[in-house]
């Protein structure tokens, strides 16, 4: 009586262990899981994506506001004490506002929708538009420099695109190292990037030419975009 009795509860002994183990996997699975999420936690990279949208917009405008005034007081353009049109200071004001304006777009809070990618392409087109208006504004003072009739457009405009892109780099850092990996933010950010680079360079070129304000700081901006866009779907088509 008692052997047949232990046949019958040893599948039933047997499913307990199992389910026993099972638990045992499930609590490791979950200890594991917590271990890596509180690791991940721990990087300062980490941290600082997780500070409320107020704060990473405040450290991104201050990131940027600051690169403009190092430019404009440290190192600037060597004829800032004769400048007296107006359209220079309003021309890189406006650029700022509109550099910090996309910074808060790419910035968005984890609640707010992705833009669209049509309003993502209408705020670089902008951004574009900015930086060549601004080549077509008046001189800021009677004896500034020209470039030579003869002048090779390209050589000239060689070492303000390297100082553009040398500016441009740490803004768009800063942009990405505190956005929340958002595909289209990398566009923005290069919005942003460029923007501010051409402030810079208003700030630090004393030559007015229109020509080479387009090839030599616009391009800036252009080549910011396309890189970005480029990042932009590479993430995306590995998403």
């Amino acid at each position: 009586m008692s052997d047949e009795r232990d046949r019958r509860l040893e599948p039933l002994l047997g499913s307990a262990d199992a389910g026993a183990a099972a638990s045992f996997d499930m609590d490791d699975l979950f200890k594991g899981l917590e271990q890596q999420i509180e690791e991940k936690r721990a990087k300062p990279l980490t941290r600082l994506r997780e500070q409320p949208t107020s704060v990473r917009r405040g450290i991104a405008v201050t990131a940027l506001l600051g690169l403009v005034a190092f430019i404009g007081l440290v190192i600037p353009r060597t004829d800032i004490s004769q400048v007296t049109e107006w359209s220079f200071l309003a021309a890189a004001v406006g650029m700022t506002l509109l550099g910090a304006i996309a910074t808060f777009v790419a910035l968005r809070p984890s609640h707010v929708p992705e833009l669209p990618t049509h309003r993502v392409v209408l705020l670089s087109a902008l951004a574009v538009l900015a930086t060549v208006v601004v080549a077509f504004l008046p001189a800021p003072h009677e004896h500034v420099m020209t470039a030579p009739a003869d002048a090779n457009a390209l050589k000239m405009a060689m070492p303000c695109m390297f100082f553009g892109l040398v500016m441009a780099f740490p803004v768009y850092f800063v942009i990405r190292m505190l956005d929340r990996k958002s595909h289209l933010s990398a566009v923005v950010g290069g919005s942003v990037a460029g923007l501010i680079a051409n402030v810079a360079l208003q700030l630090k070129c004393p030559l007015h030419d229109t020509h080479h304000f387009l090839v030599g700081h616009t391009s800036v901006l252009v080549l910011f975009l396309l890189g970005t866009a480029a990042i932009a779907w590479f993430e995306r088509s590995r998403a």
